[in-house]
C-alpha cells in the first residue's frame, strides 16, 4: 500500500509532472463557489512550478464567448470545456463529452485529480484510469458531509451504493480538506494511510494601511465608524443566512453603526431574506450586491471588519480562507470546519442557532480592541495554515509520490 504520511513525504520524481484535473463545474462560472475558485488558483500555481496541467470540465452556464471542445491556454495550463446536453447539466453530472479527451490524455498522465463528490464524472474517471493504471486523487469538496447527505437522502444512498463507495475505495488517495472530512472518510471505511489532509489555499493579499482601507470604505459609501459584516457565498438554505439575519436584527438597535453585506448568487431564498429585512426596517443597513468578483471583491474584503458564515454544512469554505487572508475577525459555526479559528483566537466558532450567533456578534461589535486582536490573529492563521504555496507544496509532494509509486509498479510488471 502506498503510504501518504505527511510527515515523511519526499520528492521522488525529479521531473515536471503531467497532472489532469477533472471537474464538472467550469472554472469561470463563479456561482459554483469555492471549488472553482480553488481549482483556478491551484492549477495556476502548479503550472507556474513547471508542471503540465490539463483541466477537463464542462460548459454548464459557461458564457458563449468561451470556445467549446478544444484545448485552450489559461493562466499557464490547458483547459477544455466540453459541450453538454441540457439533461447533463444537473446532478449527478453525467458528462459523456469528457470521455474521449480524457482517454487521449491518460496515456501520458502521471496523476488525475477529481473534484466534487457524488458525480458520474468521477465514475468515468474511476473506470478509465483503472484501465490504464493511472492513480487518481479523490476530493469530495464537502459532498460527503452527513448533513448534506440528508438532502435528497434516498437518491444519495442509492448513488452511494451503486457508485460512490467504489469511487472512494479505488482512489489511490482521498484528499480531505479538513480534519472533519477526514473523520467522514474514516467512517466510509477508508484506511488512514489513504487519506491526505490538505486544506484549500489562498494567495495572500498585501496588507492595506488604515488610511487606504478608510478610502475604500468611503468610496463604498461607508463612514469611518461603521462596522462592516460580510457574508460571501451561495445564498442558499444550507448557509444559515436566516440565522445571521435574525441575530443581526436583534442587535440592530444596540449597534446602529453595524452594516451587513450578503454577497453571492441567489439559489432561491434571497426574496424571503429581503422580505425579512424590509419587515424589520433594515433596508439601509443590509445590502445584497449579488456575485462580487475581481476588484469589487477585493475592495469589499479590504473594507470589511467581520466575516460571518453561519452555515449548517461545509467542507472547507474557500470564502473563509480568503477572509482570513484579508485579516477579518471570524464569526463561524462549527459546521464550517475551521477549528483553527478558535486555536488562533481569530474570532468565534458557535452553534448554528440565533442565540449563540447573536452573543458572539455582540462581542465582535462591542469590543473594538478585541476585534482588532482577532483580525491580527486571522491574518497569522492564514499565513501559517492556508497560504497557497504551503498547500501546493503538499499537493505537489502527494502527486510526486503517486507518480513514483505508479512507475515502480509498472517497472516491476515489465520485468
Amino acid at each position: 500500500m502506498f503510504s501518504i504520511d505527511q510527515n515523511s513525504w519526499v520528492f521522488v520524481v525529479d521531473r515536471p509532472l503531467k497532472i489532469v484535473k477533472v471537474i464538472p463545474y467550469p472554472l469561470p462560472v463563479l456561482r459554483f463557489g469555492g471549488p472553482v475558485v480553488q481549482a483556478q488558483v491551484v492549477c495556476r500555481e502548479l503550472a507556474a512550478r513547471g508542471h503540465e496541467v490539463r483541466v477537463l470540465t464542462t460548459d454548464i452556464d459557461l458564457p458563449q464567448e468561451f470556445p467549446r471542445d478544444k484545448w485552450i491556454e489559461n493562466d499557464g495550463y490547458q483547459i477544455r470545456y466540453t459541450s453538454t446536453s441540457p439533461h447533463h447539466r444537473m446532478p449527478p453530472f453525467y458528462t459523456p463529452g469528457i470521455r474521449r479527451p480524457l482517454q487521449e490524455i491518460l496515456a501520458e498522465a502521471d496523476v488525475v485529480q477529481t473534484n466534487i463528490g457524488l458525480t458520474l464524472t468521477n465514475e468515468m474517471v474511476r473506470k478509465l484510469t483503472g484501465r490504464v493504471g493511472v492513480p487518481y486523487v479523490y476530493n469530495a469538496e464537502g459532498a460527503l458531509c452527513p448533513k448534506r447527505l440528508q438532502i435528497k437522502s434516498i437518491e444519495k444512498k442509492l448513488f452511494r451504493y451503486c457508485y460512490e463507495n467504489r469511487i472512494v475505495r479505488e482512489a489511490a488517495v482521498c484528499q480531505a480538506v479538513s480534519q472533519y472530512e477526514r473523520e467522514t472518510l474514516l467512517e466510509w471505511g477508508v484506511h488512514p494511510e489513504r487519506i491526505a489532509v490538505i486544506p484549500n489555499g489562498f494567495s495572500l493579499p498585501p496588507i492595506e494601511t488604515w488610511e487606504s482601507r478608510q478610502a475604500i470604505r468611503h468610496q463604498m459609501g461607508h463612514a469611518e465608524d461603521d462596522v462592516l459584516i460580510l457574508f460571501m457565498g451561495r445564498i442558499s438554505q444550507i448557509k444559515g443566512i436566516d440565522l445571521l439575519l435574525g441575530a443581526f436584527e436583534r442587535l440592530s438597535a444596540e449597534f446602529p453603526r453595524a452594516q451587513l453585506i450578503i454577497a453571492g448568487p441567489d439559489e432561491g431564498i434571497q426574496a424571503n431574506l429581503q422580505q425579512f429585512v424590509r419587515k424589520h426596517g433594515l433596508e439601509h443597513r443590509v445590502r445584497f450586491p449579488g456575485i462580487i468578483d475581481g476588484a469589487e471583491k477585493n475592495r469589499t474584503l479590504q473594507a470589511a471588519d467581520i466575516f460571518a458564515l453561519t452555515s449548517h454544512s461545509e467542507g472547507l469554505p474557500n470564502a473563509v480562507i480568503e477572509a482570513l487572508g484579508y485579516g477579518l475577525a471570524m464569526l463561524l459555526t462549527h459546521r464550517c470546519n475551521v477549528p483553527e479559528v478558535t486555536e488562533y483566537r481569530a474570532g468565534h466558532v458557535v452553534e448554528a442557532e440565533i442565540e449563540s450567533i447573536a452573543l458572539a456578534l455582540r462581542n465582535l461589535l462591542g469590543d473594538a480592541q478585541q476585534r482588532s486582536e482577532y483580525q491580527q490573529n486571522a491574518r497569522r492563521l492564514a499565513v501559517e495554515r492556508f497560504a497557497l504555496d504551503r498547500v501546493v507544496d503538499d499537493l505537489e509532494k502527494l502527486y510526486q509520490g503517486l507518480a513514483q509509486s505508479s512507475q515502480s509498479h509498472e517497472a516491476i510488471a515489465n520485468l
